[in-house]
């Protein structure tokens, strides 16, 4: 994580959830004070303003001390609030410095439950293009899926006018294979009663050949 420097003070600073987080002893030589305690003092008369995504507590090891103790620490928004509450000559400018760097670390927008359904959709819909090619449909016949909306109506005509066995794997990866007109899927139990069926889609003429089969496993 880079360095922060405001002026002669070299933030020590504390990593926590990829966030630069700052000691109340560093954000207290900052802001002027001649105690490095002024800041903590700062956060106890002032503890109901401040939320736990601002401030908190660590272990670490100071100068002086064998075992860790525990340190407060402040988020960028957290030591912006308290150079807010101070009163020395520094703190207007140290505000100006935190939002400053505050706003160079503003992470990207976060992708919402909506907007990752719908990548998913474009992913996926993108997947079974490609198999529908494989299965031998035209590539002229495809709409261009530039859009979730056109993913999801495209992906229902194909798989409406089209019969298809589509299979997924553990890895979310699919294979897509059509099925021949006038097949059948059927559990091995349905089998009897779908040959006794005269009504059924299974010919005649293939009895002789399932009989002879069937003869052959007894």
């Amino acid at each position: 994580m880079n360095a922060l420097v405001f002026h002669d003070t070299q933030f020590d600073i504390v990593d926590r959830d990829g966030q630069p987080w700052l000691k109340a002893s560093d954000v207290a030589r900052a802001l002027g004070y001649a105690r490095e305690d002024s800041v903590s003092r700062i956060y106890d008369r002032n503890t109901g303003e401040f939320t736990a995504t601002m401030t908190g507590t660590v272990n670490l090891t100071v100068p002086g001390n064998i075992m860790p103790i525990p340190v407060r620490i402040f988020s960028l928004r957290g030591a912006h609030l308290v150079a807010m509450l101070a009163r020395t000559k520094a703190a207007a400018e140290f505000r100006r410095w935190v939002l400053d760097v505050l706003e160079s670390k503003a992470a990207p927008a976060p992708v919402t439950p909506l907007a990752s359904a719908r990548n998913a959709m474009i992913e996926w819909t993108d997947q079974l293009r490609q198999q529908l090619i494989a299965a031998g449909i035209q590539p002229a016949a495809l709409p261009a899926l530039d859009r979730p909306s056109l993913a999801a109506a495209a992906a229902a005509e194909f798989l409406a006018s089209t019969r298809f066995v589509l299979s997924v794997n553990d890895d979310l990866s699919m294979h897509l294979r059509p099925v021949p007109a006038g097949a059948r899927m059927i559990a091995p139990e349905e089998l009897p009663a779908l040959i006794a069926d005269p009504g059924a889609m299974i010919s005649k003429k293939l009895i002789p050949d399932i009989l002879r089969a069937a003869a052959g496993r007894l």
